[in-house]
Protein backbone atom coordinates (compact mmCIF):
# COMPACT_ATOMS: atom_id res chain seq x y z
CA UNK A 1 0.00 0.00 0.00
CA UNK A 2 1.47 3.52 -0.88
CA UNK A 3 1.82 6.28 1.69
CA UNK A 4 -0.51 9.40 1.21
CA UNK A 5 2.32 11.61 0.77
CA UNK A 6 4.78 11.52 -2.22
CA UNK A 7 8.71 11.24 -1.18
CA UNK A 8 9.04 14.91 -1.75
CA UNK A 9 6.25 16.11 0.40
CA UNK A 10 7.49 13.75 3.11
CA UNK A 11 10.76 15.38 3.19
CA UNK A 12 9.06 18.74 3.20
CA UNK A 13 6.65 17.48 6.30
CA UNK A 14 9.46 16.38 8.17
CA UNK A 15 12.02 18.98 7.12
CA UNK A 16 9.57 22.08 8.29
CA UNK A 17 8.39 19.52 11.61
CA UNK A 18 12.61 20.00 12.47
CA UNK A 19 11.88 24.20 12.14
CA UNK A 20 9.03 23.95 14.17
CA UNK A 21 9.32 22.21 16.89
CA UNK A 22 13.07 22.61 17.83
CA UNK A 23 12.40 24.20 20.59
CA UNK A 24 11.33 21.71 23.52
CA UNK A 25 7.22 21.01 23.81
CA UNK A 26 5.91 20.29 27.24
CA UNK A 27 2.96 17.95 26.69
CA UNK A 28 0.00 19.12 27.85
CA UNK A 29 -1.19 17.52 31.90
CA UNK A 30 -4.66 16.68 33.25
CA UNK A 31 -4.58 20.05 34.35
CA UNK A 32 -4.13 22.23 31.22
CA UNK A 33 -6.16 19.82 28.60
CA UNK A 34 -9.11 21.01 26.99
CA UNK A 35 -10.54 17.53 26.77
CA UNK A 36 -10.22 15.85 30.39
CA UNK A 37 -10.52 12.10 30.50
CA UNK A 38 -13.92 11.73 30.17
CA UNK A 39 -13.69 14.13 27.27
CA UNK A 40 -11.29 11.67 25.87
CA UNK A 41 -13.15 8.40 26.44
CA UNK A 42 -16.79 9.73 25.31
CA UNK A 43 -14.79 10.03 21.75
CA UNK A 44 -16.05 7.87 18.46
CA UNK A 45 -16.22 7.98 14.92
CA UNK A 46 -19.57 5.71 15.46
CA UNK A 47 -21.62 8.91 16.71
CA UNK A 48 -24.71 6.89 15.87
CA UNK A 49 -26.54 3.86 15.07
CA UNK A 50 -27.13 5.00 12.11
CA UNK A 51 -23.52 5.15 11.29
CA UNK A 52 -23.15 1.70 13.40
CA UNK A 53 -22.46 3.48 16.98
CA UNK A 54 -24.36 1.34 19.63
CA UNK A 55 -25.26 4.42 21.41
CA UNK A 56 -24.06 6.27 23.82
CA UNK A 57 -25.40 4.64 26.96
CA UNK A 58 -23.61 1.73 26.00
CA UNK A 59 -21.38 1.64 29.12
CA UNK A 60 -24.42 2.05 31.37
CA UNK A 61 -24.25 0.19 34.81
CA UNK A 62 -20.26 -1.23 33.64
CA UNK A 63 -17.83 -1.39 35.87
CA UNK A 64 -14.79 0.61 35.00
CA UNK A 65 -12.12 -1.90 36.63
CA UNK A 66 -13.60 -4.91 34.44
CA UNK A 67 -13.73 -2.57 31.51
CA UNK A 68 -10.58 -1.62 31.37
CA UNK A 69 -9.37 -4.89 32.32
CA UNK A 70 -10.96 -6.88 29.52
CA UNK A 71 -9.62 -3.98 26.70
CA UNK A 72 -6.46 -4.47 27.89
CA UNK A 73 -6.53 -8.02 27.41
CA UNK A 74 -7.87 -8.19 23.85
CA UNK A 75 -4.61 -8.80 21.75
CA UNK A 76 -5.90 -10.59 19.08
CA UNK A 77 -9.07 -10.41 16.32
CA UNK A 78 -12.21 -13.22 18.31
CA UNK A 79 -12.13 -16.20 15.96
CA UNK A 80 -15.93 -15.57 15.33
CA UNK A 81 -17.23 -13.83 12.27
CA UNK A 82 -20.02 -12.30 13.99
CA UNK A 83 -18.23 -11.25 17.25
CA UNK A 84 -15.75 -8.97 16.16
CA UNK A 85 -18.00 -6.57 13.62
CA UNK A 86 -19.72 -5.75 17.35
CA UNK A 87 -16.02 -5.83 19.08
CA UNK A 88 -15.32 -3.17 15.98
CA UNK A 89 -18.14 -1.49 16.57
CA UNK A 90 -17.70 -1.15 20.60
CA UNK A 91 -14.44 0.33 20.59
CA UNK A 92 -15.25 3.26 18.05
CA UNK A 93 -18.63 4.06 19.63
CA UNK A 94 -19.00 7.56 20.90
CA UNK A 95 -20.36 6.84 24.46
CA UNK A 96 -21.41 8.69 27.91
CA UNK A 97 -18.45 7.22 29.94
CA UNK A 98 -20.58 9.42 33.05
CA UNK A 99 -22.91 6.35 33.06
CA UNK A 100 -19.81 4.30 33.84
CA UNK A 101 -19.68 3.04 37.73
CA UNK A 102 -16.05 3.94 39.17
CA UNK A 103 -15.60 1.30 40.94
CA UNK A 104 -11.85 2.80 41.10
CA UNK A 105 -11.07 6.05 40.36
CA UNK A 106 -10.65 7.39 36.58
CA UNK A 107 -6.65 8.18 35.83
CA UNK A 108 -4.75 7.43 33.17
CA UNK A 109 -4.14 3.65 34.01
CA UNK A 110 -7.92 2.95 33.49
CA UNK A 111 -8.37 5.93 30.89
CA UNK A 112 -10.94 3.79 28.10
CA UNK A 113 -9.88 5.59 25.19
CA UNK A 114 -6.05 4.64 25.73
CA UNK A 115 -7.25 1.05 25.99
CA UNK A 116 -9.94 1.21 22.86
CA UNK A 117 -6.98 2.98 20.53
CA UNK A 118 -4.28 0.12 21.93
CA UNK A 119 -6.99 -2.89 21.52
CA UNK A 120 -7.48 -1.78 18.03
CA UNK A 121 -3.65 -1.24 16.98
CA UNK A 122 -3.23 -4.85 18.42
CA UNK A 123 -6.02 -6.40 16.63
CA UNK A 124 -4.83 -4.62 13.18
CA UNK A 125 -6.86 -1.75 12.98
CA UNK A 126 -5.31 0.24 11.83
CA UNK A 127 -7.38 2.91 9.67
CA UNK A 128 -10.07 2.80 12.80
CA UNK A 129 -7.25 3.45 15.28
CA UNK A 130 -6.02 6.24 13.32
CA UNK A 131 -9.48 8.14 12.68
CA UNK A 132 -10.06 7.35 16.09
CA UNK A 133 -6.70 9.41 17.39
CA UNK A 134 -7.47 12.14 15.14
CA UNK A 135 -10.55 13.15 17.10
CA UNK A 136 -8.75 14.01 20.30
CA UNK A 137 -8.76 17.93 20.47
CA UNK A 138 -5.27 19.55 21.20
CA UNK A 139 -3.61 16.61 20.39
CA UNK A 140 -3.15 13.04 21.98
CA UNK A 141 -3.23 14.00 26.30
CA UNK A 142 -0.96 10.78 27.06
CA UNK A 143 1.79 8.93 26.09
CA UNK A 144 -0.36 5.97 25.57
CA UNK A 145 -2.40 7.49 23.26
CA UNK A 146 0.27 8.89 21.19
CA UNK A 147 1.80 5.66 21.22
CA UNK A 148 -0.96 3.91 19.79
CA UNK A 149 -1.44 6.98 16.90
CA UNK A 150 2.07 6.48 15.64
CA UNK A 151 1.60 2.89 15.54
CA UNK A 152 -1.92 3.20 14.00
CA UNK A 153 -0.21 5.86 11.41
CA UNK A 154 2.62 3.64 10.39
CA UNK A 155 0.19 0.61 9.82
CA UNK A 156 -2.09 3.00 7.85
CA UNK A 157 0.82 4.38 5.44
CA UNK A 158 1.08 7.54 6.69
CA UNK A 159 4.74 7.02 7.60
CA UNK A 160 5.37 10.67 6.81
CA UNK A 161 2.51 12.15 9.02
CA UNK A 162 3.67 9.77 12.24
CA UNK A 163 7.16 10.67 12.36
CA UNK A 164 5.96 14.48 12.19
CA UNK A 165 3.83 13.70 15.05
CA UNK A 166 7.05 12.00 16.59
CA UNK A 167 9.04 14.50 16.37
CA UNK A 168 6.68 17.03 17.49
CA UNK A 169 5.29 15.54 20.89
CA UNK A 170 7.61 13.09 21.84
CA UNK A 171 10.01 15.45 23.50
CA UNK A 172 7.22 17.28 26.03
CA UNK A 173 6.31 13.79 26.57
CA UNK A 174 9.86 12.68 27.44
CA UNK A 175 9.99 15.75 29.79
CA UNK A 176 6.88 15.14 31.18
CA UNK A 177 6.92 14.29 35.35
CA UNK A 178 3.93 11.58 35.11
CA UNK A 179 6.26 9.18 32.87
CA UNK A 180 9.08 9.08 35.02
CA UNK A 181 8.91 5.47 36.16
CA UNK A 182 8.12 4.44 32.60
CA UNK A 183 11.04 6.68 30.94
CA UNK A 184 12.98 3.75 30.11
CA UNK A 185 9.89 2.25 28.28
CA UNK A 186 8.59 5.38 26.66
CA UNK A 187 12.93 6.21 25.23
CA UNK A 188 12.69 2.94 23.82
CA UNK A 189 10.12 3.10 21.86
CA UNK A 190 10.54 6.94 20.56
CA UNK A 191 13.93 5.34 20.41
CA UNK A 192 12.66 2.59 17.69
CA UNK A 193 10.40 5.44 15.48
CA UNK A 194 13.57 7.41 15.21
CA UNK A 195 15.11 4.76 13.69
CA UNK A 196 11.92 3.61 11.63
CA UNK A 197 11.79 7.49 10.53
CA UNK A 198 15.45 8.33 9.74
CA UNK A 199 15.41 4.83 7.57
CA UNK A 200 12.80 5.58 5.76
CA UNK A 201 14.14 9.41 5.36
CA UNK A 202 17.81 9.32 4.78
CA UNK A 203 19.55 11.04 4.96
CA UNK A 204 17.67 13.07 7.67
CA UNK A 205 18.54 10.97 10.60
CA UNK A 206 21.85 9.16 11.46
CA UNK A 207 21.82 5.46 10.33
CA UNK A 208 22.54 4.29 13.48
CA UNK A 209 20.36 1.24 14.91
CA UNK A 210 17.93 1.69 18.05
CA UNK A 211 18.90 -1.38 20.21
CA UNK A 212 16.37 -4.36 19.53
CA UNK A 213 15.73 -3.18 15.92
CA UNK A 214 17.83 -6.23 14.23
CA UNK A 215 14.61 -7.77 12.66
CA UNK A 216 13.31 -3.88 11.54
CA UNK A 217 17.17 -3.12 10.40
CA UNK A 218 16.72 -6.65 7.80
CA UNK A 219 13.85 -5.38 6.04
CA UNK A 220 14.45 -1.27 6.22
CA UNK A 221 18.20 -1.61 5.04
CA UNK A 222 16.07 -4.10 1.87
CA UNK A 223 13.01 -2.17 0.30
CA UNK A 224 12.71 -5.53 -1.89
CA UNK A 225 11.90 -7.43 1.28
CA UNK A 226 9.11 -8.71 1.97
CA UNK A 227 7.45 -10.59 5.07
CA UNK A 228 5.51 -13.78 3.10
CA UNK A 229 2.78 -14.70 5.40
CA UNK A 230 2.69 -18.76 5.11
CA UNK A 231 1.37 -21.50 7.02
CA UNK A 232 3.53 -21.12 9.68
CA UNK A 233 3.95 -17.53 10.59
CA UNK A 234 3.66 -16.18 13.66
CA UNK A 235 2.89 -12.47 14.02
CA UNK A 236 3.72 -12.03 17.55
CA UNK A 237 7.89 -13.00 17.06
CA UNK A 238 7.42 -9.31 15.48
CA UNK A 239 7.23 -6.20 17.15
CA UNK A 240 4.05 -4.04 16.48
CA UNK A 241 5.75 -1.21 15.30
CA UNK A 242 7.75 -2.99 12.48
CA UNK A 243 3.88 -5.32 11.82
CA UNK A 244 2.07 -1.76 11.44
CA UNK A 245 4.80 0.06 9.09
CA UNK A 246 5.12 -3.87 7.15
CA UNK A 247 1.58 -3.90 6.56
CA UNK A 248 1.33 0.30 6.11
CA UNK A 249 4.08 0.23 3.45
CA UNK A 250 3.23 -2.73 1.41
CA UNK A 251 5.76 -4.59 2.57
CA UNK A 252 3.40 -8.13 3.39
CA UNK A 253 2.92 -10.84 0.70
CA UNK A 254 0.78 -13.76 0.57
CA UNK A 255 2.47 -17.20 -0.05
CA UNK A 256 1.10 -18.46 -3.05
CA UNK A 257 0.10 -22.12 -1.35
CA UNK A 258 -1.27 -20.25 1.61
CA UNK A 259 -4.61 -21.34 2.96
CA UNK A 260 -6.95 -19.13 4.26
CA UNK A 261 -7.29 -20.84 7.26
CA UNK A 262 -3.69 -20.60 8.28
CA UNK A 263 -3.85 -16.49 7.91
CA UNK A 264 -2.72 -14.58 10.69
CA UNK A 265 -6.14 -13.40 12.68
CA UNK A 266 -5.22 -9.99 12.27
CA UNK A 267 -7.45 -6.86 10.59
CA UNK A 268 -4.71 -5.76 9.18
CA UNK A 269 -5.24 -8.44 6.16
CA UNK A 270 -7.83 -5.49 4.90
CA UNK A 271 -4.49 -3.76 4.30
CA UNK A 272 -3.06 -6.39 2.28
CA UNK A 273 -6.81 -6.77 0.30
CA UNK A 274 -7.41 -3.04 -0.35
CA UNK A 275 -4.01 -3.13 -1.69
CA UNK A 276 -4.98 -6.28 -4.34
CA UNK A 277 -5.79 -4.85 -7.48
CA UNK A 278 -9.51 -5.74 -8.02
CA UNK A 279 -10.36 -7.58 -11.16
CA UNK A 280 -13.51 -7.05 -14.10
CA UNK A 281 -14.83 -10.40 -14.12
CA UNK A 282 -14.63 -9.94 -17.87
CA UNK A 283 -11.71 -8.79 -18.41
CA UNK A 284 -8.34 -10.41 -17.92
CA UNK A 285 -7.01 -7.37 -16.58
CA UNK A 286 -4.81 -8.88 -12.95
CA UNK A 287 -2.81 -11.84 -13.58
CA UNK A 288 -3.42 -15.41 -11.73
CA UNK A 289 -1.49 -15.28 -8.45
CA UNK A 290 -2.68 -11.79 -7.60
CA UNK A 291 -6.87 -13.13 -8.18
CA UNK A 292 -5.82 -16.17 -6.26
CA UNK A 293 -4.31 -14.45 -3.30
CA UNK A 294 -7.39 -11.78 -3.30
CA UNK A 295 -9.32 -14.94 -3.14
CA UNK A 296 -7.60 -16.22 0.00
CA UNK A 297 -7.58 -12.59 1.73
CA UNK A 298 -11.10 -12.64 0.80
CA UNK A 299 -12.12 -15.81 2.46
CA UNK A 300 -10.01 -15.03 5.18
CA UNK A 301 -11.55 -12.11 6.29
CA UNK A 302 -15.24 -13.16 5.64
CA UNK A 303 -13.88 -15.88 8.13
CA UNK A 304 -13.97 -12.78 10.64
CA UNK A 305 -16.46 -10.85 9.51
CA UNK A 306 -14.89 -8.33 8.43
CA UNK A 307 -15.70 -8.55 4.58
CA UNK A 308 -19.63 -9.62 3.67
CA UNK A 309 -20.61 -12.91 1.56
CA UNK A 310 -21.25 -11.20 -1.29
CA UNK A 311 -17.31 -9.55 -1.90
CA UNK A 312 -16.64 -13.15 -1.83
CA UNK A 313 -19.16 -13.82 -4.35
CA UNK A 314 -17.27 -11.25 -6.42
CA UNK A 315 -14.04 -13.07 -5.69
CA UNK A 316 -15.48 -16.37 -7.09
CA UNK A 317 -16.93 -14.68 -9.97
CA UNK A 318 -13.15 -12.84 -10.74
CA UNK A 319 -11.06 -16.22 -10.12
CA UNK A 320 -9.14 -16.78 -13.34
CA UNK A 321 -10.10 -20.41 -14.56
CA UNK A 322 -9.27 -21.86 -17.68
CA UNK A 323 -11.90 -21.73 -20.21
CA UNK A 324 -13.27 -25.40 -19.79
CA UNK A 325 -13.50 -24.68 -16.33
CA UNK A 326 -16.89 -23.74 -15.79
CA UNK A 327 -17.96 -27.03 -18.34
CA UNK A 328 -16.73 -29.27 -15.77
CA UNK A 329 -15.33 -27.71 -12.48
CA UNK A 330 -14.32 -31.53 -11.53
CA UNK A 331 -11.00 -30.72 -14.20
CA UNK A 332 -10.08 -27.62 -11.70
CA UNK A 333 -7.12 -27.79 -9.24
CA UNK A 334 -9.46 -28.08 -5.79
CA UNK A 335 -8.68 -24.20 -4.33
CA UNK A 336 -10.93 -23.48 -7.44
CA UNK A 337 -13.58 -25.67 -7.48
CA UNK A 338 -16.19 -23.53 -5.84
CA UNK A 339 -14.90 -20.38 -8.07
CA UNK A 340 -15.39 -22.54 -10.97
CA UNK A 341 -18.62 -23.90 -9.49
CA UNK A 342 -20.09 -20.51 -9.19
CA UNK A 343 -19.07 -18.82 -12.20
CA UNK A 344 -20.84 -22.13 -13.74
CA UNK A 345 -24.18 -21.11 -12.09
CA UNK A 346 -24.24 -17.46 -12.70
CA UNK A 347 -26.71 -17.61 -15.55
CA UNK A 348 -28.32 -20.71 -14.47
CA UNK A 349 -31.57 -21.11 -13.27
CA UNK A 350 -32.61 -23.13 -10.23
CA UNK A 351 -32.98 -26.83 -10.57
CA UNK A 352 -30.64 -26.76 -13.28
CA UNK A 353 -28.10 -29.91 -13.63
CA UNK A 354 -25.71 -27.81 -12.23
CA UNK A 355 -27.10 -27.83 -8.91
CA UNK A 356 -26.04 -31.31 -8.23
CA UNK A 357 -22.70 -30.42 -8.11
CA UNK A 358 -23.54 -28.12 -5.44
CA UNK A 359 -24.78 -30.76 -3.54
CA UNK A 360 -21.94 -32.66 -4.23
CA UNK A 361 -19.72 -29.75 -3.12
CA UNK A 362 -21.47 -28.92 -0.21
CA UNK A 363 -21.39 -32.50 1.00
CA UNK A 364 -17.62 -32.76 0.49
CA UNK A 365 -16.69 -29.47 2.05
CA UNK A 366 -15.99 -29.18 5.67
CA UNK A 367 -15.45 -25.75 5.76
CA UNK A 368 -18.79 -23.90 5.31
CA UNK A 369 -17.27 -20.56 4.90
CA UNK A 370 -16.17 -21.06 1.22
CA UNK A 371 -19.74 -22.26 0.72
CA UNK A 372 -21.50 -19.43 1.81
CA UNK A 373 -21.93 -18.12 -1.63
CA UNK A 374 -24.02 -20.74 -2.53
CA UNK A 375 -26.43 -20.71 0.53
CA UNK A 376 -28.68 -18.83 -1.44
CA UNK A 377 -29.10 -21.66 -4.09
CA UNK A 378 -29.23 -24.36 -1.28
CA UNK A 379 -32.09 -22.39 0.63
CA UNK A 380 -34.56 -22.18 -3.19
CA UNK A 381 -33.71 -25.97 -3.45
CA UNK A 382 -36.45 -28.16 -2.45
CA UNK A 383 -35.74 -30.71 0.05
CA UNK A 384 -34.68 -34.02 -0.96
CA UNK A 385 -37.62 -36.33 -2.12
CA UNK A 386 -35.71 -39.46 -0.98
CA UNK A 387 -34.86 -37.57 2.39
CA UNK A 388 -31.49 -38.82 2.69
CA UNK A 389 -29.89 -37.57 5.83
CA UNK A 390 -26.89 -37.18 4.72
CA UNK A 391 -27.97 -34.95 1.96
CA UNK A 392 -30.78 -33.05 4.16
CA UNK A 393 -28.19 -32.37 6.74
CA UNK A 394 -25.44 -31.14 4.26
CA UNK A 395 -28.00 -28.20 2.96
CA UNK A 396 -29.50 -27.62 6.84
CA UNK A 397 -25.57 -26.75 7.80
CA UNK A 398 -25.25 -24.43 5.24
CA UNK A 399 -28.78 -22.75 5.51
CA UNK A 400 -28.61 -22.34 9.20
CA UNK A 401 -24.63 -21.43 8.87
CA UNK A 402 -25.74 -17.73 6.21
CA UNK A 403 -28.47 -15.25 6.79
CA UNK A 404 -30.67 -16.83 3.92
CA UNK A 405 -34.53 -17.28 4.55
CA UNK A 406 -35.65 -21.20 4.50
CA UNK A 407 -37.83 -21.83 2.36
CA UNK A 408 -41.67 -22.46 3.92
CA UNK A 409 -41.46 -25.89 1.94
CA UNK A 410 -38.61 -27.19 4.99
CA UNK A 411 -41.17 -27.33 7.22
CA UNK A 412 -42.37 -30.74 7.01
CA UNK A 413 -38.55 -31.93 6.63
CA UNK A 414 -37.57 -29.99 9.89
CA UNK A 415 -40.94 -31.50 11.73
CA UNK A 416 -40.08 -35.01 10.02
CA UNK A 417 -36.40 -35.07 11.16
CA UNK A 418 -37.58 -34.44 14.67
CA UNK A 419 -40.10 -37.48 15.07
CA UNK A 420 -37.44 -39.64 13.18
CA UNK A 421 -34.82 -38.66 15.79
CA UNK A 422 -36.36 -38.24 18.83
CA UNK A 423 -38.75 -40.92 19.29
CA UNK A 424 -38.69 -43.51 22.29
CA UNK A 425 -38.02 -45.78 18.96
CA UNK A 426 -36.13 -43.56 17.00
CA UNK A 427 -31.96 -44.14 17.06
CA UNK A 428 -30.28 -40.80 16.70
CA UNK A 429 -26.85 -42.18 17.27
CA UNK A 430 -25.14 -41.50 14.19
CA UNK A 431 -26.76 -38.31 14.41
CA UNK A 432 -23.70 -35.32 14.84
CA UNK A 433 -23.10 -32.73 17.05
CA UNK A 434 -23.33 -29.98 13.46
CA UNK A 435 -26.28 -32.15 12.16
CA UNK A 436 -28.16 -31.26 15.58
CA UNK A 437 -27.54 -27.54 15.50
CA UNK A 438 -28.26 -27.05 11.61
CA UNK A 439 -31.55 -28.92 12.52
CA UNK A 440 -32.17 -26.62 15.64
CA UNK A 441 -31.38 -23.49 13.91
CA UNK A 442 -33.36 -24.48 11.03
CA UNK A 443 -36.25 -24.66 13.39
CA UNK A 444 -35.57 -21.75 14.73
CA UNK A 445 -35.44 -19.93 11.25
CA UNK A 446 -38.84 -21.50 10.78
CA UNK A 447 -40.22 -21.05 14.30
CA UNK A 448 -40.62 -24.71 14.85
CA UNK A 449 -41.19 -26.34 17.79
CA UNK A 450 -40.61 -29.77 18.59
CA UNK A 451 -43.24 -31.03 20.76
CA UNK A 452 -42.71 -31.51 24.77
CA UNK A 453 -41.93 -35.22 24.04
CA UNK A 454 -39.76 -34.95 20.91
CA UNK A 455 -37.43 -32.44 23.71
CA UNK A 456 -37.76 -34.56 26.45
CA UNK A 457 -36.23 -37.15 23.80
CA UNK A 458 -33.87 -34.41 22.18
CA UNK A 459 -32.45 -33.75 26.18
CA UNK A 460 -31.80 -37.29 27.58
CA UNK A 461 -29.76 -37.88 23.72
CA UNK A 462 -27.64 -35.21 24.50
CA UNK A 463 -26.67 -35.44 27.66
CA UNK A 464 -25.49 -38.87 27.32
CA UNK A 465 -23.17 -37.93 24.30
CA UNK A 466 -19.88 -36.11 24.18
CA UNK A 467 -20.72 -33.28 22.55
CA UNK A 468 -18.57 -30.32 22.17
CA UNK A 469 -19.34 -27.14 24.66
CA UNK A 470 -20.40 -24.37 21.95
CA UNK A 471 -22.86 -27.28 20.35
CA UNK A 472 -24.49 -28.65 24.08
CA UNK A 473 -24.71 -24.43 24.86
CA UNK A 474 -26.70 -24.10 21.65
CA UNK A 475 -28.91 -27.06 21.96
CA UNK A 476 -29.75 -26.74 25.53
CA UNK A 477 -30.90 -23.38 24.78
CA UNK A 478 -33.52 -24.87 22.48
CA UNK A 479 -34.13 -28.00 24.37
CA UNK A 480 -35.54 -25.41 26.86
CA UNK A 481 -36.53 -22.29 25.19
CA UNK A 482 -39.68 -21.67 26.98
CA UNK A 483 -38.20 -22.32 31.04
CA UNK A 484 -34.88 -21.71 30.92
CA UNK A 485 -34.06 -20.92 34.60
CA UNK A 486 -35.96 -24.00 35.59
CA UNK A 487 -33.83 -26.46 33.77
CA UNK A 488 -30.71 -24.56 34.29
CA UNK A 489 -28.78 -26.97 36.79
CA UNK A 490 -30.86 -29.86 36.18
CA UNK A 491 -29.23 -30.06 32.83
CA UNK A 492 -25.65 -28.42 33.83
CA UNK A 493 -24.93 -30.33 36.98
CA UNK A 494 -25.64 -33.33 35.03
CA UNK A 495 -23.21 -32.22 31.97
CA UNK A 496 -20.25 -30.74 34.10
CA UNK A 497 -18.07 -33.40 33.62
CA UNK A 498 -17.82 -32.88 30.02
CA UNK A 499 -15.87 -29.49 30.13
CA UNK A 500 -12.86 -29.77 27.60
CA UNK A 501 -10.07 -30.70 30.32
CA UNK A 502 -9.10 -30.86 33.59
CA UNK A 503 -6.51 -28.14 32.51
CA UNK A 504 -9.67 -26.05 31.64
CA UNK A 505 -9.23 -22.42 32.57
CA UNK A 506 -12.14 -19.39 33.11
CA UNK A 507 -11.09 -16.63 30.83
CA UNK A 508 -9.78 -13.31 32.16
CA UNK A 509 -12.35 -12.10 34.16
CA UNK A 510 -14.75 -14.18 33.17
CA UNK A 511 -16.48 -15.88 35.57
CA UNK A 512 -20.45 -17.34 36.35
CA UNK A 513 -21.00 -14.17 38.78
CA UNK A 514 -20.10 -11.65 36.46
CA UNK A 515 -22.24 -13.21 33.55
CA UNK A 516 -24.87 -12.69 36.48
CA UNK A 517 -24.00 -8.98 37.08
CA UNK A 518 -24.21 -8.34 33.49
CA UNK A 519 -27.82 -9.36 33.61
CA UNK A 520 -28.35 -7.18 36.22
CA UNK A 521 -26.45 -4.26 35.15
CA UNK A 522 -27.94 -4.60 31.30
CA UNK A 523 -24.63 -3.24 30.34
CA UNK A 524 -24.01 -4.37 26.76
CA UNK A 525 -20.74 -3.00 26.55
CA UNK A 526 -19.60 -5.39 29.49
CA UNK A 527 -21.00 -8.33 27.83
CA UNK A 528 -19.79 -7.29 24.00
CA UNK A 529 -15.83 -7.79 25.71
CA UNK A 530 -16.77 -10.49 28.04
CA UNK A 531 -18.20 -12.35 24.13
CA UNK A 532 -15.58 -11.63 22.60
CA UNK A 533 -12.37 -13.10 25.98
CA UNK A 534 -14.52 -16.71 25.97
CA UNK A 535 -15.01 -16.66 21.98
CA UNK A 536 -11.09 -16.39 21.09
CA UNK A 537 -8.60 -18.36 20.44
CA UNK A 538 -9.76 -20.96 18.31
CA UNK A 539 -13.69 -19.98 18.58
CA UNK A 540 -16.47 -21.54 21.24
CA UNK A 541 -14.23 -24.67 21.40
CA UNK A 542 -12.16 -23.47 23.76
CA UNK A 543 -14.62 -22.91 26.42
CA UNK A 544 -17.09 -24.81 28.88
CA UNK A 545 -20.19 -25.35 28.18
CA UNK A 546 -21.65 -23.42 31.41
CA UNK A 547 -19.58 -20.39 30.34
CA UNK A 548 -21.27 -20.65 27.13
CA UNK A 549 -24.50 -21.41 28.57
CA UNK A 550 -24.20 -18.18 30.31
CA UNK A 551 -23.23 -16.08 27.98
CA UNK A 552 -26.50 -17.00 25.56
CA UNK A 553 -28.49 -16.51 28.01
CA UNK A 554 -26.91 -13.17 28.97
CA UNK A 555 -26.85 -12.16 25.20
CA UNK A 556 -30.94 -12.41 25.26
CA UNK A 557 -31.31 -10.94 28.40
CA UNK A 558 -29.63 -7.41 27.70
CA UNK A 559 -30.93 -7.30 24.06
CA UNK A 560 -28.56 -8.68 21.81
CA UNK A 561 -30.56 -11.51 20.54
CA UNK A 562 -29.40 -11.26 16.95
CA UNK A 563 -25.92 -11.82 18.41
CA UNK A 564 -27.27 -14.86 20.02
CA UNK A 565 -28.52 -16.27 17.08
CA UNK A 566 -25.65 -15.44 15.01
CA UNK A 567 -23.23 -16.59 17.72
CA UNK A 568 -25.18 -20.34 17.16
CA UNK A 569 -24.63 -19.97 13.54
CA UNK A 570 -20.32 -19.56 14.76
CA UNK A 571 -20.87 -23.06 16.05
CA UNK A 572 -21.21 -23.94 12.38
CA UNK A 573 -18.37 -22.01 11.00
CA UNK A 574 -15.76 -20.87 13.44
CA UNK A 575 -12.24 -21.07 13.34
CA UNK A 576 -10.88 -24.28 14.62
Amino acid sequence: MKDRHTPYTALLLFFGAALVFSLPVQAKTAEDSVCPQLCQESLGTLSSFQDGGLGRDVWDGGRRRFIADSLEAIDTLPANRHTVPYLRRLLLSATNPALIRNNVRPDEENNLLDLRLQALVRMGFYDDAADLYALIPDGPQTAGQLRAGITALFGRGDVALACLEFEALAPGFLEDKRYRRDADDLQAFFGDVSFYCGQTFKPLQADGKAAGNDKAAAYLEDPEKRLVLTGKTDLSVLPPLLQAYLFGTGRVALSPDVSWKDLPATAALLQLYRAAPAADPGKMDVDADARRARLTLTTALVSYGLLSVDDLKDAYAAAALPASATDDPDKVPDRMRLPALYQALSDVPYGAPQTKNVLTAIKAERDLVPLLPFADVAAHLPPPEDQDPETVFALLRLISASDVPLSPAWNKTIQDLFTQLFTESSNASEVTEEDLVSLYLAASLRKIAAAPDQKKEMFQFIKSRSYSAPALAVLSSYVFSKNLKDNYYSLYEKLIDLTRDDNYVMPLHVSIDSFEKMRSNLSIGEVILTIAHVFRDGGMSGSSHRVLYEAFLTLNTVGLDELSVALGRDVLTAHE
